[in-house]
């Protein structure tokens, strides 16, 4: 299957370069270009990408305020945060704005694509300053992690009952509407739910989420949305 890309960024010849980027990717498809973020709300609703792959500073309209209102028309839509500056001071509202991934232009082409398959897959991204800065400044993040570099017991995560609910679903394959509809909650507060379970378990794909789900017995429980 075919993931259909919007690019939004202001400065032309990085559009580009993404563009060329993309190009040679069998599996990637650029359905669509803005530069500013006004535009980039007309674009995904007449589009209809799967992901919107946004700069942050722009003219008429920013990324964050224009990713706010892409997620409420279009909770569906993916968002990853692409910018030249680690805005990692801001990392709480840029997840708070419900974006999906977070990741500098300066990183790799490895990182990039990991990034935009994993946002794909309804999992968040952060690249790993970003991810150490969300472990510093959550206590119980760091707590988890350090104990031990092998796997996470359940007992260890510091897991939520409702980050756990959150776990259940992602596991069974449901999307991120699917489980703010069952847990009667926002699609926002689902994305902020999921970037915390992964950076306490320091587990990063779905598969390793679906093992460790497995592994602690949580697929035999019931969700409030069973």
């Amino acid at each position: 299957m075919t993931i259909r890309l919007l690019i939004v960024d202001d400065h032309e010849i990085l559009l580009r370069g993404l563009m060329l980027l993309i190009d040679g990717q069998q599996d990637l498809e650029v359905v669509g270009t803005a530069d500013n973020g006004e535009e980039a709300i007309e674009k995904t609703l007449k589009l209809r990408p799967d992901i919107v792959l946004m700069d942050i500073c722009m003219p008429v309209m920013d990324g964050l305020t224009a990713t706010r209102k892409i997620r409420k028309l279009m909770p569906e839509v993916e968002v990853l945060i692409l910018t030249m500056l680690d805005e990692s001071d801001h990392l709480e509202e840029i997840l708070e704005s419900g974006a999906s991934g977070y990741l500098l232009k300066t990183y790799g082409e490895t990182e990039f694509f990991s990034a935009i398959h994993s946002v794909y897959s309804h999992l968040p991204y952060l690249y790993p300053h970003a991810m150490k800065h969300l472990m510093i400044n959550q206590p119980e993040v760091s707590k988890s992690t350090k104990t031990s570099k092998k796997k996470v017991s359940l007992n260890q995560s510091n897991l939520s009952a409702r980050e756990q609910e959150v776990l259940v679903l992602l596991s069974k394959g449901f999307y991120n509407k699917e489980i703010a509809d069952k847990l009667f909650i926002s699609v926002k507060t689902v994305e902020s739910h999921k970037s915390k379970i992964m950076a306490k378990l320091q587990l990063f794909t779905r598969h390793e989420l679906v093992s460790y789900a497995e592994s602690n017995g949580l697929l035999n429980r019931k969700s409030d949305g069973d």
